[in-house]
């Protein structure tokens, strides 16, 4: 094996790098839309939420809390313990792992709200198999179309 030509000694540290060619004169910021001296500034301030969907998060928070309680899981300590998970309850395959997650038997995108016949707990591995396996999920009554 041969030896590199160059060491950790011959490196620098600390100082920038000086280029060993000028620059060409001419506009700095000749591509760019950015104006010289301006920053990247937003034009208007962010919207707070909406009424609609400031109601539509309460509604939803109590019918996931409602389906959870129905199904046997108990708030402790700001987190849900000790319920069923649905999903594995209809045979959904594999070990339940990871907390509790709500999921709509229908879809929002199809017209599926958050109520709570609508709505059952599972845990996040079986509610990422739901996502994952569609067609299986159907035919075990976890997706509705």
């Amino acid at each position: 094996m041969g030896r590199s030509s160059w060491s950790t000694t011959d490196v620098k540290r600390g100082e920038p790098l000086k280029r060993k060619t000028p620059l060409k004169p001419g506009k700095p910021l000749a591509r760019s839309s950015l104006k010289p001296g301006k920053g990247l500034l937003r034009g208007k301030g962010l919207r707070p939420k909406s009424a609609k969907r400031s109601a539509g998060s309460a509604e939803r928070k109590v019918a996931v809390q409602a389906a959870f309680e129905r199904d046997g899981w108990r708030l402790v300590g700001g987190r849900w313990v000790g319920g069923r998970c649905i999903p594995s309850d209809w045979g959904a395959p594999g070990r339940c792992m990871g907390r509790v997650t709500p999921h709509r038997l229908k879809k929002g995108s199809a017209g599926g709200e958050y109520i709570l016949s609508n709505v059952v707990s599972a845990c996040s591995m079986h509610n990422d198999w739901i996502e994952d396996e569609p067609d299986l999920a159907r035919s075990l009554g976890l997706v509705i179309r």
